[in-house]
């Protein structure tokens, strides 16, 4: 027995003397050709080790290589994928024998990384290494692991382990896409696998820092599938990030807890991004938006989610299903005050009537004969409405839109492949109330739009002016639609718009022009345009129904009501040129009764045209009109000699 211990003691001294001795008297390039070989095989890419190595076995495993470069993929722009200047393993070798894997150092100093995607989309970090169909079979035949937790070691213990002064290149050959992450530091803690991990780290891209903080409970209860507190925060000037919460990987991939993302402007955070803001305007400002996230593998949802986008401020939850051929999405948006006017774009002066001059440099504008901002002739990009499946609710408790106010409204959306209902179930809008729905269908050549819907109790002369640049009209408003357009773009959408458009206002006023009086007075009613600022025709009721086709809304029976005077008229409303052109037949009746009165109430009529744009329409009496009609003729004599 004494021999046999004494032979083992040799046998140990002889091994350890070999070790230590060894690595000493085998050739530097022996061991750069063993390491070489081995990654071409695992690769087939060439490493290249330039500069001093230095490897000692015990009492640990210490190895340190310098100037080492990685070949890149045939074809590429770089000669390497990866530069290197030194690299350090220092690992204990005897905690392995029971499992443990302790080490002391790894480190890579000044890493530089080349990633490219070739002009056929092929990346240059996919290795032409073994057929999946091979690494599966050998999958098969290894064994499960030596561990609890489907590892073949125990522990493992990392002491100083981390990148120093990396950099990273990005290009994209197919896309001429290019980005550079440089000054990347990252620093690793791991006292053992049930004590907490923690990472941190830093990158500077487009010159900003960016920094990286994520730590975990334990990660042997991450990988035995336990449920583990994780936590993540990523920090920069435009942009912050973090999560708090909890992670389990098996046996389905779940994780839940409270995330947010704040960016102080959204405008520098587009520019850091690479895609500024053209747009001129305040908006575009503070982004943030927190709530609890739960993600599973075939699903997202977020509850409690807090929203502010410059002044806008609300609350949301929604669910997303990842699901083939698309996602679909459902949840609800309540905001307090949606004001869109930082966010829509500059308006842009109408153009001229073709053959007019344009307007002169002093004085006031030229005429045109379309007034207010032009149709949009830009396409339309439907493509979104392809993206997603979605059903939404959508409630807020004001809308400004340029000079529209809407009231506290409530619309649902249902998007199904494609095709779009919108219903605005309720609207409150000027002191008025109505329902609106509308279809699109995007998938149509080209996309389809119908609308239908009626408003009622609406004060029409604040709406009119807000919306169309109307200022006419005034009254309680009440309307039916229904109405459809084809068109890639604005201004297709409406010319081609067709369908039918009912209106009554009730107790109002045509604004600008005293019909009455110009019966009063014919010889001066039309020859003094400052006057229209304070004439005005009071009325009971007004009342017409219009047809449309190609943008141009036609009526024949307008209709107005009031004490000694009736009103009917005709004409055509054009939208792509924002113009009207309407005769109106006014009749000085001899009744005092008015709404409900008998509208073919004998009395003296004096036509009158209304042509012109929106917002400057000129009135002139129909002179044509009155010669043709005898009784017009003797009516207005009387009058003018009375």
């Amino acid at each position: 027995m004494k021999k046999l211990v004494i032979g083992i003691v040799i046998l140990l001294a002889v091994i350890v003397s070999a070790a230590i001795i060894v690595p000493q008297l085998i050739p530097v390039d022996t061991y750069k050709k063993l390491v070489s070989d081995q990654v071409r095989g695992a690769t087939g890419r060439e490493l290249d080790i330039r500069g001093k190595v230095s490897m000692s076995v015990l009492p640990r495993l210490a190895l340190e290589l310098n100037d080492v470069t990685f070949s890149n993929a045939p074809g590429s722009k770089q000669k390497h994928m990866v530069k290197l200047s030194r690299l350090a393993l220092n690992l204990k070798l005897f905690p392995l024998l029971s499992g443990n894997v302790e080490v002391g150092k790894f480190i890579l100093q000044d890493p530089a990384i080349f990633l490219e995607v070739d002009r056929n989309g092929r990346a240059n970090w996919e290795f032409q290494t073994a057929s999946p169909a091979g690494e599966k079979k050998k999958a098969e035949k290894s064994p499960a692991g030596g561990s609890s937790i489907g590892l073949p070691v125990s522990d493992i213990r990392l002491g100083e382990v981390g990148i120093r002064n990396g950099t990273v290149h990005f290009s994209n050959a197919k896309t001429g896409e290019t980005q550079k992450l440089s000054g990347v530091n990252l620093s690793v803690s791991l006292p053992s696998l049930d004590s907490p991990f923690s990472a941190k780290g830093e990158v500077t891209w487009n010159k900003k820092k960016v920094t990286l903080e994520t730590g975990a409970g334990s990660l042997r209860s991450i990988i035995e599938g336990k449920d583990t507190k994780v936590s993540a925060k990523i920090g920069s000037e435009p942009l912050n990030v973090d999560f708090a919460g909890s992670v389990r990987l098996k046996p389905s991939m779940r994780v839940a807890g409270q995330w947010g993302v704040r960016a102080p402007s959204v405008r520098n955070l587009a520019a850091w991004a690479g895609q500024p803001i053209a747009f001129k305007g305040e908006g575009f400002g503070l982004f943030e938006i927190k709530g609890k996230v739960t993600a599973q593998k075939d699903s997202v949802s977020l509850d409690n989610v807090d929203i502010q986008f410059d002044q806008i401020k609300g609350k949301a939850k929604s669910r997303v299903r990842f699901a083939s051929p698309r996602p679909s999405v459902e949840g609800s948006l309540e905001l307090e005050r949606l004001d869109l006017n930082p966010y829509l774009p500059e308006k842009k002066p109408a153009a001229a009537a073709p053959g007019k001059a344009p307007a002169p440099s002093q004085g006031k504008p030229a005429s045109s004969s379309q007034t207010g901002p032009a149709w949009s002739d830009a396409p339309i990009d439907f493509s979104p409405l392809r993206l997603v499946d979605a059903d939404l609710a959508f409630g807020v408790k004001a809308i400004i839109y340029d000079k529209i106010q809407v009231g506290e409204s409530a619309v649902t959306l249902k998007l199904k492949n494609g095709k779009m209902n919108l219903d605005l179930a309720r609207l409150n809008l000027y002191k008025g109330t109505g329902q609106t729905k509308i279809y699109l269908d995007s998938t149509a050549n080209p996309p389809t739009l119908t609308k239908k819907g009626k408003v009622s109790g609406i004060q029409a002369l604040p709406f009119l002016k807000d919306a169309m640049q109307l200022k006419f009209l005034s009254g309680n408003a009440n309307t039916e639609f229904s109405v459809s357009a084809r068109g890639r773009s604005q201004l297709q959408l409406v010319k081609s718009l067709g369908g039918t458009i009912s209106v009554q206002f009730l107790n109002g006023a045509i604004e600008g022009v005293n019909l009455g009086a110009m019966f009063r007075n014919v010889k001066s009613a039309f020859l003094d345009p400052k006057a229209r600022e304070t004439q005005k025709t009071d009325f009971s009721e007004l009342s017409s129904t219009f047809q449309i086709k190609n943008g141009v809304m036609r009526t024949s029976d307008l209709l107005m009501k009031s004490p000694l005077l009736r009103l009917t008229g005709k004409g055509s409303i054009s939208l792509p040129p924002k113009t009207m052109d309407m005769r109106l037949e006014p009749k000085l009746v001899f009744t005092s009764k008015g709404q409900g009165g008998a509208t073919g109430a004998s009395g003296i009529k004096v036509p009158i045209l209304v042509k012109g744009p929106w917002d400057n329409l000129s009135y002139q009496p129909d002179i044509a009109g009155i010669i043709k009609s005898p009784s017009s003729v003797e009516d207005v004599k009387g009058l003018i000699e009375g």
